[in-house]
């Protein structure tokens, strides 16, 4: 059984996990734009997905910011009895398993293409490529999932 979640201490780690992440991928981004000479296109661009994706990170920490300070006690409230609902915490954690059994699988997978590729001259950049689009999936498959369920259940 699913252990429930106070949902206030849950948006709360969300929401600095995201402006966390999102900060820290902007900065490496750039420091990786600045450091990186004009002759590597691939390293350059992957440079700018890390600015992208911490941009969109930052930016949905900042709505979830804004969001969460705009709501009164009574909804507050509300918003923690519908997260600590039996049917809701099922659902999230049906989904969690299925994008993690995914996430770990395609992990995998990469790294089996990558060590049967390895005497092949290739970009170190298609590794970053790999495991952002592994990333990707991973987290459309939770969605998936989770859409999945919350209709079935």
């Amino acid at each position: 059984m699913l252990k429930k979640c106070n949902a206030n201490k849950f948006n709360k780690t969300v929401t600095a996990l995201l402006l966390i992440v999102g900060i820290a991928s902007i900065v490496l981004g750039i420091c990786l734009f600045v450091s990186v000479p004009e002759s590597a296109h691939g390293l350059s661009s992957l440079a700018g997905i890390l600015t992208g994706m911490g941009a969109v990170f930052t930016v949905f920490g900042i709505c979830s910011l804004i969001k969460h300070a705009k709501l009164t006690p009574e909804q507050k409230r509300q918003l923690a009895i519908e997260a600590n609902d039996e049917r809701n915490v099922m659902v999230t954690g049906k989904a969690f398993v299925i994008s993690s059994i995914t996430g770990i699988a395609l992990c995998f997978i990469v790294g089996v293409v990558f060590f049967a590729l390895d005497n092949i001259d290739i970009e170190n950049v298609v590794v970053g490529y790999a495991f952002i689009a592994c990333m990707f999936v991973q987290t459309v498959t939770f969605v998936a999932a989770h859409s999945y369920y919350n209709r079935k259940y």
